[in-house]
């Protein structure tokens, strides 16, 4: 009997293995394709500027930073991850093998983490552990988002972990481990908001919101309310201080969204199966009220597989009892309308759907259809819970035959549906530029820039790599100000330039190489930054995105002629003062407080394991 539930492991074992790696080789290829995603280009740009400015500062707050757009918020980006795994992994690697190292981790932990959650926590069987946790690992949406720039999408992997360690201390009857459980879930949810979670807070608040209410309506155990509470409350205050500075910098933009809705109800259906299910479409202009934006691939498919549809087919054939508990049926409503919520978002005619731009960093999403990520949580949990409550005989097949639908769905998905949205390779200059300490000295600001090609008149926002060359270019691809930079052109416009070149595409050694291939004439403008007017200098003082009463920003954010020292220090990526906001300092300080109270415990905890099983010296 031994022998036989050791081998049972061991084929679990070796089956996670193959999936996993399976997965790794499909999604990690499209990472080595000669282009990608130009939303690479604003995360590289970042994480080089955090890699000069940890080399300049170490680990001083990076409140701005003077790269691009003639200076910008960097702490306060909802998207920024300064103090986060990413960064530090940067510092010592490539910045290609980062991401994958990246994609990898989050991967593991999610595969592993979900699988924990529906074994260990909500006691399924091995075989619909490992079907849900495929379907999870498997979904195009949070892969897909990632492989185009969008990393902080890779963190909704991390979830399934966070409530794993949550629902374990549930069970630990120990108070001390249990209270280290919690702490440790708290610290991986601040660790989530510094990565860039900020930017999807609400969505991974909605994950552990199903994965709460399913916890109750299986075991009827409030503490899980507290438990989970707690964590996420730890969480949010060690991290308190960058919400809060990404919330009143986004407060602060009061950015117009044009957000895509649907015509109705039927043309809402029609689509939702295509991207959950079946395959995805590359067009939806037919089935929405508004349609701004250019949608490409990866926000139209949460792809997991058709698998969850055949399970539910085979599990309603059953007729399956409806429970008669109360409790069940009360918080089975609660799920059901939360459900309901999210769909009835996606329609400008309901009071949900304009009530979600008044929310705290969903008014910088235009996209609706984001807000049925969490989705991909529930039906891959209610997926494995159906499965488990089916009787196969042969259970051991079947299981492999689902797991092989799925893998063989993804691996018949057209590559070519994403690689062409993959067509930038300026981002090369990125990639393949290397920061040290030798030379992180050589990074200044000696000029502002705006390039301009004749097509358009307009002046291009997707050069970010200027910065190496020591320029600061006055527009930048920065979505937050708005995909067409209503938000930004006002304030960049003040920037004056007094050097001019007209560039061809005919001189080898130009950077530049967007539009090339079109042989457009490119206008180059630069000036200098501290170039004096009337009584301002010629750079942007970002402290007024966050503050612009108390810093002195009322008629335009330039720095002013007094502060020409504190420009210097900034254009030589160095912090220089300013003032912060009265609720900021406040949080600074909650954040520094409960980071160290955090690891207080996990002292204690150290000292009380040591005591209570100290080490067999005889």
């Amino acid at each position: 009997m031994l022998i036989l539930k050791n081998k049972t492991k061991l084929i679990l074992f070796l089956s996670g293995v193959l999936i996993f790696l399976i997965h790794q080789i499909i999604f990690l290829s499209y990472l080595d394709f000669e282009k990608h995603h130009f939303d690479f280009q604003s995360v590289l740009s970042r994480l080089i500027f955090g890699k000069i400015w940890f080399f300049k500062n170490g680990l001083d707050v990076p409140w701005f930073t003077p790269h691009v757009c003639c200076g910008l918020p960097l702490y306060s980006n909802p998207e920024s991850e300064f103090y986060s795994p990413v960064q530090f992994l940067f510092l010592f690697l490539k910045p290609l093998t980062t991401f994958k190292v990246i994609f990898f981790l989050y991967s593991l932990i999610g595969f592993c983490g979900f699988f924990l959650v529906l074994r260990n926590i909500f006691k399924l069987s091995n075989n619909a552990s490992l079907i849900g946790s495929t379907i999870f690992l498997f979904n195009h949406c949070f892969a897909f988002h990632y492989l185009s720039g969008h990393i902080a999408w890779g963190l909704y992997y991390i979830v399934p972990f966070f409530f794993f360690l949550c629902a374990l201390s549930l069970n630990n009857q120990n108070k001390i481990s249990s209270l280290f459980l919690i702490s440790c879930a708290g610290l991986i949810f601040a660790t989530i908001m510094h990565s860039g979670g900020t930017r999807i807070v609400i969505e991974i608040l909605i994950f552990v919101f199903f994965l709460t209410v399913l916890h109750l309506i299986n075991f009827k155990n409030f503490k899980i309310i507290f438990h989970v509470s707690v964590a996420v409350l730890i969480g949010l205050m060690i991290s308190s201080s960058k919400i809060y500075a990404g919330w009143s910098f986004v407060g602060e933009l009061e950015r117009d969204v044009s957000v895509l809705y649907f015509k109705s109800i039927r043309h809402f259906i029609s689509v939702f199966f295509d991207f959950f299910f079946l395959s995805p479409r590359e067009a939806i202009g037919n089935d929405v009220a508004k349609f701004d934006v250019l949608l490409s691939i990866e926000e139209l498919s949460f792809n997991l597989s058709i698998v969850p549809l055949i399970i539910l087919v085979i599990y309603l054939r059953s007729v399956p009892e409806i429970t008669k508990d109360k409790f069940k049926l009360l918080f089975s409503s609660v799920l059901l309308i939360a459900v309901f919520v999210l769909i009835l978002l996606n329609f400008s005619n309901t009071f949900l759907g304009s009530l979600v731009g008044k929310i705290p960093f969903m008014t910088t999403d235009w996209l609706s259809l984001r807000k049925l990520t969490p989705f991909i949580l529930l039906f891959s949990i209610l997926t494995a819970m159906m499965f488990d409550k089916i009787s196969f005989k042969k259970y051991n097949l079947i299981t492999f035959l689902f797991i092989s639908i799925i893998i063989i769905q993804n691996i018949s998905f057209d590559r070519n549906k994403l690689n062409k949205i993959f067509r930038y390779s300026e981002l090369d200059i990125l990639l393949n530029y290397n920061v040290t300490k030798d030379n992180v000295d050589d990074f200044k600001i000696e000029k502002v820039l705006s390039i301009v090609n004749d097509e358009t008149s307009y002046s291009r926002p997707y050069e970010h790599h200027y910065f190496l060359n020591n320029r600061s270019i006055q527009y930048c691809y920065f979505p937050i100000l708005g995909y067409d930079l209503k938000l930004l052109k006002p304030i960049v416009s003040k920037i004056k330039f007094n050097e001019y070149k007209i560039y061809d595409g005919t001189e080898e050694n130009n950077t530049t190489t967007l539009n090339i291939e079109k042989k457009l004439k490119l206008r180059f403008y630069q000036g200098d930054p501290l170039l004096v007017i009337n009584e301002n200098l010629n750079f942007i003082n970002p402290s007024c995105y966050l503050n612009p009463e108390g810093n002195n920003c009322e008629k335009n954010f330039l720095f002013k002629v007094d502060q020409k020292d504190e420009l210097i220090k900034f254009l030589n990526y160095e912090p220089f003062e300013f003032k912060h906001l009265k609720l900021q300092i406040f949080f600074n300080y909650l954040s520094i407080f409960t980071l160290i109270f955090i690891f207080t415990i996990f002292f204690f905890w150290t000292i009380y394991r040591i005591k209570k099983n100290p080490s067999n010296k005889y």
